[in-house]
């Protein structure tokens, strides 16, 4: 029902794949596995929303775990913070105390990765 009534028509089968049970077991690695994928899920008659879906499974502890994560949050903060700092560029350089664009990488790359978690 989710599937079909969200879920933007390009992503419905690789969602569907990824949600089935059969497959919960495969790939597993000394018994535990995490995957995820990003599809689009229908906002409106036009528009959608990116999301995540994480599959975590741990066959020895018999534990299957699936979250829905909406990305465009995280991503749209960070490319915000990284469009403001190349806009202040000359700034930046003249103070050597503000965020450089390194840095905002870095910290895009934790954001990123802990929201995953």
């Amino acid at each position: 029902m989710y599937i079909e009534r969200f879920i933007h028509d390009a992503d419905k089968s690789k969602l569907h794949d990824f949600l089935l049970s059969e497959k919960l077991t495969e790939n597993l690695v000394y018994g535990y596995a995490e995957q995820d994928i990003v599809y689009r899920r229908i906002e409106s008659e036009k528009s959608y929303i990116k999301m995540r879906a994480k599959k975590y499974v741990d066959i020895k502890d018999n534990i299957a775990m699936i979250t829905l994560h909406n990305v465009k949050r995280t991503y749209r903060s960070v490319m915000e913070m990284k469009r403001e700092l190349q806009k202040n560029e000359s700034d930046k350089k003249k103070h050597s105390k503000g965020l450089t664009i390194d840095k905002l990488n870095a910290l895009s790359y934790e954001i990123c990765r802990h929201h995953h978690e």
